[in-house]
């Protein structure tokens, strides 16, 4: 398996694991702990059965820290709100695989001509030959989407590791389930980003969690 380098590595603490009563504070303490990310999702009740956030809420984010906005849009309507989002401050835009479908190319064209980086994400049930298209970024769920705190399903290593030999210079994003006792094997497996949701929200101590996560 290619290993990705230390100094390439990224935490993106999941805002999902935050305590929604204090966003602000817990964001802003995952930046004074070193993130230099922060995922966000967006979820509709349709596409996955929670709710979650909205472009307020990222607008808000972008205008109160510096971290890279990372917006995953788990929406039926995803490509309606590509604009909006962008607008909002979001960095990278994710869309499902399965929504896109043929129109996976225009609508990485949509995301890049916002000033976005573009980013396709994979479900657990979804191959990695599934994807056949020049992305920013590609999103590998390593659980069911719709809920943080879920044990990350078998098979994710694996699914990192085929997409990493097809594209290579590609951001591999790993979001669902990742856990200090597994970041090791993702990023041996080519994994770019780690997204960490309770890893960093819930430890006393977020500085020693980011790291304890790029180790």
């Amino acid at each position: 398996m290619m290993e990705t380098k230390r100094e390439h590595r990224i935490i993106a603490p999941s805002l999902l694991a935050a305590d929604v009563l204090a966003l602000e504070s817990q964001v802003l303490a995952v930046q004074a702990a070193g993130a230099e990310w922060l995922h966000v999702d967006i979820m509709d009740g349709h596409l996955v059965p929670n709710l979650a956030f909205s472009p307020a809420v990222v607008a808000a984010l972008h205008g109160r820290c510096r971290l890279f906005l990372d917006v995953h849009l788990m929406m039926d309507n995803a490509r309606e709100y590509f604009g909006v989002f962008a607008k909002a401050g979001a960095g990278a835009i994710a869309f499902p695989i399965e929504i896109a479908g043929d129109c996976a190319v225009s609508w990485i064209a949509d995301i890049r001509a916002l000033g976005c980086r573009a980013c396709v994400a994979i479900s657990p049930g979804t191959p990695a030959t599934a994807l056949d298209c020049d992305a920013d970024q590609v999103l590998v769920m390593g659980v069911e989407p719709g809920f943080g705190g879920q044990p990350m399903v078998a098979g994710t290593p694996e699914k990192i590791a085929a997409l990493r030999a097809k594209y290579p210079d590609v951001t591999i994003v790993v979001d669902g389930g990742v856990t200090r006792d597994n970041a090791a094997t993702l990023w041996a497996a080519g994994a770019s980003v780690l997204v960490a949701g309770t890893a960093v929200f819930g430890a006393a101590d977020m500085a020693a969690a980011l790291e304890g996560l790029l180790e």
